[in-house]
């Protein structure tokens, strides 16, 4: 939820709390993180909208119930922007100054099925201004108020027409404002906030789009990855994802669209890629996972691949026949490429 442009962004920092009223509902346990977007200039990077501050929490309705209050103390940033920003000590603390938006993702642990998230209310609260400093400001308002009234009500009386106009330009203007914030929501909606991949739902509006383009699907599963998060815990699961991630696009061209589909599976959209130049693509990947050198903990992290390409038929089966080759690929042992 987009609150203003990152230049600008609100000051919550006078606030104590945010109260939320929220409706879930899908398979249990759910962990939702809720973050607080914060632009700086010493960090903030143009066209990148990662690069302004996360400010996280993360809760759990059911302990709560829907109503739930989150004291503001409580948000911390996020550990891997901190490590992938290279953010300075003194910018690595929770800063509230300039919230441009407010964001609800999914948590780590959360069970493959279909979840609905209904934001039913939420609201800032906090402690008054001193009655001084209130009514100074307030009279002061007032009291240009009342200049400019009186200078409106004299301009239109004399030049109705071009109030008519400007006005009409205003609407104009504020359309086309909603409009591009409408696509700037709706683009934010489609990429995984941990990653930066696409996300399921973003993965499957980019398979609608793509009509009968060729294409091969490369389906990629972390190694034992459930062993990651219960030795180290999610975060360092986290910082895994993060740097498979990374990893994998550095070694793609404009023609692969990586999809996280769900934990630790991703689907990597190859357009134009034939098989054999797929499973190529996959091996190269393999390889240099394998060989990576900057894994959390300093971890051995490998992954399998399953290869299919479009043949004519309908890409759901096309990503089945990925999804068969992965199992293949699991079932010999992991670490290795196998194509449907």
């Amino acid at each position: 939820m987009t609150l203003s442009l990152p230049e600008q962004g609100i000051d919550l920092s006078r606030f104590e709390g945010a109260r939320i009223q929220l409706q879930v509902e899908g398979p249990e346990p759910q962990f939702w993180r809720l973050y607080l977007r914060n632009y700086h200039p010493i960090y903030s990077r143009a066209g990148d909208a990662t690069s302004h501050k996360f400010n996280e929490v993360i809760f759990r309705p059911d302990d709560y119930g829907r109503l739930q209050d989150v004291p503001l103390r409580v948000f911390t940033p996020a550990t891997w922007w901190i490590q992938q920003y290279r953010i300075p000590l003194a910018q690595q603390g929770e800063d509230l100054r300039h919230v441009y938006a407010v964001e609800i993702a999914s948590g780590v642990g959360m069970q493959p099925g279909h979840y609905r998230l209904v934001l039913e209310r939420m609201e800032f609260y906090g402690r008054w201004v001193q009655p001084g400093a209130f009514y100074r400001p307030l009279l002061l308002s007032w009291l240009v108020y009342g200049l400019l009234l009186f200078m409106v009500q004299h301009l239109l009386m004399r030049d109705r027409l071009r109030k008519a106009r400007e006005a009409r330009q205003v609407a104009e203007a504020r359309s086309q404002s909603l409009c591009e914030q409408t696509r700037r929501t709706e683009e934010e909606a489609r990429y995984d906030p941990l990653t930066g991949a696409l996300n399921r739902f973003g993965g499957n509006k980019l398979l609608a789009e793509l009509g009968d383009m060729p294409l091969s699907f490369i389906y990629i599963d972390i190694d034992h990855f459930k062993l990651v998060n219960d030795g180290h815990g999610h975060p360092v699961g986290d910082e895994v994802l993060k740097h498979m991630v990374s990893e994998v696009l550095r070694h793609c061209d404009s023609l692969c669209r990586l999809v996280r589909w769900g934990g630790e599976e991703f689907v990597l959209v190859c357009l134009h890629y034939e098989q054999a130049r797929a499973k190529a693509l996959a091996e190269r990947l393999r390889a240099a996972l394998v060989a990576y050198p900057h894994w959390p903990l300093a971890l051995s992290i490998t992954a399998s691949f399953g290869v299919a390409e479009r043949r004519g038929d309908p890409l759901e089966q096309v990503l089945k026949r990925a999804d068969e080759a992965l199992y293949q690929a699991k079932k010999r042992g992991r670490n290795r490429v196998e194509v449907e």
